[in-house]
C-alpha cells in the first residue's frame, strides 16, 4: 500500500512540472455564460461597469466563410462573452478562459516572439491584447497586421498605429524575469 501511494506522489509532481514548462502559452479552460465565477488563476483583461473582464477565446463561424477561434472578454458579474470581429461584437455562449501566473501587460509591440497566442483566422495566428475604451480596459485580439481590436457597446473597436488609439493598448507577454 505504501508502494502505491509513494508511486502516485512522483508521477502527479512530475506531470505538475511538466505543466508548467510544456504550457508557456497558458491553460484554456472550458466555460460558459452559465457557470458562476472563473476558474483558479484566470487571466483578468480589464473591467467595465459589470467589473472585471476575463481573457477568452470562442469559435466564430462568420457568414462571409471566414473562420476561426477569436480572442474577446467575459464577464462573470455580467454574464456575458463577446468577441470582436468583421465590425461587430458577437456574443458567445461557450468559450475558453485563459489561465495562467506570469503574465504582464506591455505597451503595444511588433514583436511577437513572448506574446500569448489567443488564436487565429486562416493561417494567422491572433494574440491577446487589450485598449482603453471609455476609461475601461478592454481585452480583445491582436490581429497578424498589428491591429487590436475589442469588442464594445455591439461594434468592434480598433486600436492601431495612428492616434488617437495608437498610445493606449497593451499586449499580453509571458514575463521571463524570475523571482
Amino acid at each position: 500500500m505504501k508502494q502505491i501511494l509513494f508511486l502516485i506522489i512522483i508521477s502527479t509532481t512530475c506531470i505538475l512540472i511538466q505543466g508548467n514548462d510544456l504550457n508557456k502559452d497558458g491553460i484554456w479552460v472550458e466555460w460558459n455564460i452559465s457557470k458562476s465565477g472563473v476558474p483558479e488563476n484566470a487571466v483578468i483583461g480589464g473591467h467595465d461597469f459589470t467589473g472585471d473582464l476575463y481573457v477568452i477565446r470562442a469559435n466564430h463561424n462568420h457568414v462571409d466563410g471566414y473562420r476561426g477561434k477569436i480572442a474577446g472578454k467575459y464577464s462573470p458579474n455580467g454574464k456575458y462573452a463577446s468577441v470582436p470581429y468583421h465590425h461587430k461584437e458577437h456574443p458567445k455562449h461557450d468559450f475558453e478562459i485563459l489561465t495562467h501566473t506570469n503574465y504582464i501587460w506591455k505597451s503595444n509591440t511588433n514583436q511577437t516572439e513572448n506574446l500569448i497566442p489567443g488564436g487565429y483566422v486562416f493561417q494567422y495566428t491572433q494574440y491577446i491584447c487589450r485598449g482603453i475604451v471609455d476609461d475601461d480596459w478592454i481585452p480583445g485580439k491582436l490581429a497578424h497586421f498589428g491591429y487590436c481590436y475589442v469588442s464594445y457597446d455591439g461594434k468592434e473597436i480598433p486600436f492601431d498605429s495612428e492616434p488617437p488609439y495608437y498610445h493606449s493598448w497593451e499586449v499580453l507577454e509571458r514575463n521571463n524575469k524570475t523571482l
